[in-house]
């Protein structure tokens, strides 16, 4: 299915309904907003504020706001206060959510609405995201799931189209290593070292150390530039994390040329040691979080039946197949193991085989684009243990 089709889908499944949309104004609820805002009867975004966010995070929301033209609540929270939170284990990305929509339908519990949605989209049920679980349960709908699209085709349509989006939208609590306790003093280091490298970068590009210029919001405003030209370099000069553990912090960047001075790592040391860093170190390998994704499925030759091929991709986190074998009767013939930790799904002649550990392998598929299509329907069935 073309992108334009599954544009459709998400429109069709908005159309004349009131909308809530869970919002933070990065690429997937930026182009949900821009959807829903041409089809719904009514709009209205609500922002989870925890605290937690970079700098720049709420003044770049306003802008793509602006463009957006869309009534927008902010609901502030501080998830430090939180105990379960703080202690960091695997489960936080599933209680902060959780307590986001939690609020959220608190807000919204005397509006009339027809559905809450969000920017989930298949290319985040490929990674190690238990908050998703909190949509399941809570009944949060993803438009962007149920066509099919994923995440490199969202930043293309942006592109395409033109359509603002921030980068200043990931939780800075998501830096520090799992099961190390999220603190003030840690987060305010983190958002202090990634001000100062983005700085560097902005001033380095404008050739002006006297300006200070904040290059997170994509404007998409060229339009003699070739998409996935512009998408990449965009994301590659955009991405800067700091991440620690230990007392460690670790450099990240989509291009690190602009820090490879002798006085730039000099001042870089010096700075991020003066705010308690025991060591700070640079990795190497350059990172594009909104292009570098995994694939749906990969190759592998079928040794079982001639004229067949199959396909299989591993998730990063254990499948429960329980529940899981419950969802996919709803697609076809099922049998399960739970002692066995297996789930075999037939489905048009094809066989699909999910493994408690996270393997999922599809044979007598007739080529990628089918196993991608068979994929696409299987992942949301999917249910993880957390």
């Amino acid at each position: 299915m073309s992108i334009n089709n599954k544009i459709e889908k998400v429109k069709e499944l908005m159309k004349n309904k009131n909308i809530i949309i869970a919002f933070s104004g990065g690429a997937d609820s930026t182009l949900l907003s821009y959807l829903a805002k041409q089809v719904a009867k009514q709009v209205k975004t609500y922002t989870f504020n925890n605290g937690l966010m970079s700098s720049d995070y709420l003044k770049e929301q306003k802008e793509v706001l602006n463009y957006l033209n869309i009534e927008n609540k902010i609901i502030k929270e501080n998830l430090l206060k939180n105990k379960n939170f703080i202690k960091n284990t695997e489960k936080r990305c599933f209680i902060c959510r959780n307590f986001m929509y939690g609020s959220i339908f608190e807000a919204i519990k005397d509006e009339e609405y027809d559905m809450i949605v969000d920017g989930t989209n298949i290319s985040d049920l490929l990674e190690d995201r238990p908050g998703i679980m909190v949509n399941y349960e809570k009944s949060i709908v993803s438009p962007f799931v149920i066509a099919g699209i994923e995440k490199k085709e969202i930043m293309e349509y942006l592109y395409d189209h033109k359509i603002p989006f921030s980068n200043s939208t990931t939780c800075l609590a998501t830096r520090i290593a799992t099961n190390e306790k999220i603190t003030l003093k840690k987060i305010n280091r983190i958002k202090y070292g990634e001000n100062l490298i983005n700085n560097i970068i902005n001033n380095n590009n404008t050739n002006n150390t006297n300006t200070k210029i904040n290059k997170n919001i994509n404007t998409n405003m060229n339009s003699n530039t070739n998409t996935n030209s512009n998408t990449y370099t965009n994301s590659k000069n955009n991405y800067v994390r700091v991440r620690e553990s230990k007392d460690i912090a670790i450099i990240e960047l989509g291009n690190i040329e602009p820090l490879l001075t002798k006085n730039t790592l000099k001042l870089i040391n010096n700075e991020f040691k003066a705010v308690n860093y025991k060591k700070v170190t640079l990795n190497i390998e350059e990172q594009i979080d909104e292009i570098k994704e995994k694939e749906i499925v990969i190759y592998k030759p079928c040794k079982d039946e001639a004229n067949k091929i199959m396909f299989e991709n591993e998730l990063p986190f254990i499948i429960d197949i329980a529940k899981t074998c419950v969802e996919l009767e709803t697609l076809g013939k099922v049998k399960c193991s739970e002692k066995m930790g297996v789930a075999m799904l037939e489905v048009d002649k094809k066989n699909i085989t999910l493994f408690e550990k996270g393997k999922i392998v599809a044979r007598k598929v007739m080529d990628k684009k089918d196993a991608e299509e068979t994929l696409i329907e299987i992942l949301p069935k999917i249910r993880r243990k957390i």
